[in-house]
């Protein structure tokens, strides 16, 4: 698997639930519990990536409903856990709908977007920007010589969502 501009996309994710947050979304350094907390907050890896891993990884994976129209590879959860504490933190996380507060129901539906665990999926920066969480109103007050200051020459023009 190589990186590409949407590994920066996941990126951005993790860095603006922080930036909401206060705190680490995937608050671990350990990288299998960090599988483990991807698969939580958003879903189980599609094969052709538990396919392309390392060997590492490949052995905290297995075939689920083998030989049915339902199989799939589920990461091996808490098997493959480092220690209790692991397991632990791993309960512990917050997921999305725990940390953004309701009202803000719009950032939630952005994140979840940008948070696609098949990058294949995930947003491109320029779609990422098309979302409707991007869609400023520019309040009445604004002149046309305000609205140009605030397309970049200043940032001192009022602005509501």
């Amino acid at each position: 698997m190589t990186w590409n501009e949407k590994s920066d996309i996941w990126s951005a994710a993790c860095i603006l639930a922080e930036l909401y947050s206060g705190d680490l979304f995937f608050p671990t350094h350990h990288n299998v519990e960090h599988l483990a907390m991807i698969v939580k907050a958003f879903g189980e890896f599609p094969r052709w990536m538990v396919e392309s891993s390392d060997k590492e990884f490949n052995k905290c994976f297995r075939v689920e409903n083998a030989h049915t129209h339902d199989e799939r590879i589920v990461l091996d959860w808490p098997y493959c856990a480092e220690n209790e504490a692991s397991v632990n933190n791993w309960q512990s996380m917050k997921l999305l709908d725990a940390i953004i507060l309701p009202e803000d129901a719009e950032f939630i539906e952005f994140m979840k977007f940008l948070f696609q665990v098949d990058p294949n999926r995930r947003p491109s920066a320029e779609e990422a920007l098309a979302h409707k969480f991007f869609k400023w109103n520019v309040g009445p007050n604004i002149n046309e010589d305000t609205e140009e200051k605030f397309q970049g020459k200043s940032t001192s023009a009022s602005v509501h969502r």
